[in-house]
Parts: structure tokens; C-alpha cells; sequence
């Protein structure tokens, strides 16, 4: 059941900061919030449990000790939460497929432990609040997974 509730994003981060960090494990996190106050209708659960499935994915497909991006940016009537690690590439033939449950790409199963759960739960999550996913790559050396959700406006 989705219980959702109007939040102000900067907020949002600053409760869940402590947990953000936990789920990269030996990796440097960098929030970067560009939401200039923005507020959602969310259910902060489901949307903790998104963001905690990202960036545990970013850790495990990393390089060893390097860095991982959360950003999160108000872009037109959306909030797009992305996550960001230097490493391995999805090859361009799986980028849809690994939101797919149990999917995982070839190769992919030496890299890091799982079950290919993850990304299809932050998925569901997205669609839920009639949102969406997706991933894109640059030069076989980074990852950005991207997750939207619809802005919430104020009333003035």
C-alpha cells in the first residue's frame, strides 16, 4: 500500500542522510541536492527503500574505494533522484532489462553478490507513484541510475 505524504526534499535528505551513507559501505558518498525546496507527494518509505536499492547497487558494480553521487534536481515538473558510480558499464542491450526482476547481466554475477531484485524493487517503487526509471552510461567508465517522480506544487 502506498501512504503518501507531501515533503520537502531537503528535508527528506537530511533525515535519511545517516542510512544514504550505510548503503554505499567503503564508498565516499556525495549528496547534491538542487531541488530549491521542492516538495513531493511520496511515500517516504518506498522512496527511502528506492534510493537505499540505487545506491547499494552503485557500491557493489564500483571501483574499489571510489566515489558515488547521489543528486537529486527539480527539472520541470519532475524530481530526479540519480545515482552515479565509476566502474562497470551496462551494455546498451541490458539497460532496460536489468529493471527486469532476477535479471542480471551477463557477467554481471562474478562482479557482486544478489539476486537481481534491487533495481526491479525501485522499478515498482517508481511506477507506484507514476514515476520512472532508467540508466545511462559514459565511456564504459560511469553509471548514472535515474529515478523521477512528479513535483508536488505548493500552493501559494
Amino acid at each position: 500500500m502506498v501512504n503518501r505524504e507531501e515533503i520537502e526534499l531537503s528535508h527528506f535528505l537530511e533525515i535519511y542522510r545517516e542510512e544514504t551513507h550505510l548503503a554505499v559501505a567503503d564508498h565516499p558518498l556525495r549528496i547534491i541536492d538542487e531541488t530549491l525546496d521542492s516538495v513531493i507527494r511520496v511515500d517516504t518509505r518506498l522512496l527511502q527503500m528506492a534510493l537505499i536499492q540505487m545506491l547499494d547497487n552503485a557500491s557493489k558494480y564500483a571501483r574499489p574505494l571510489s566515489p558515488i553521487t547521489l543528486r537529486v534536481a527539480a527539472i520541470n515538473s519532475d524530481v530526479v533522484f540519480s545515482v552515479e558510480n565509476e566502474g562497470s558499464s551496462i551494455p546498451a542491450e541490458d539497460r532496460l532489462r536489468v529493471f527486469e526482476r532476477f535479471y542480471r547481466s551477463p557477467g554481471s554475477q562474478h562482479k557482486a553478490p544478489g539476486t537481481g531484485i534491487g533495481l526491479s524493487v525501485t522499478k515498482r517503487i517508481a511506477d507506484a507513484h507514476c514515476g520512472r526509471v532508467w540508466v545511462e552510461c559514459y565511456l564504459k567508465e560511469r553509471t548514472t541510475f535515474f529515478f523521477a517522480l512528479p513535483l508536488a506544487w505548493k500552493e501559494v
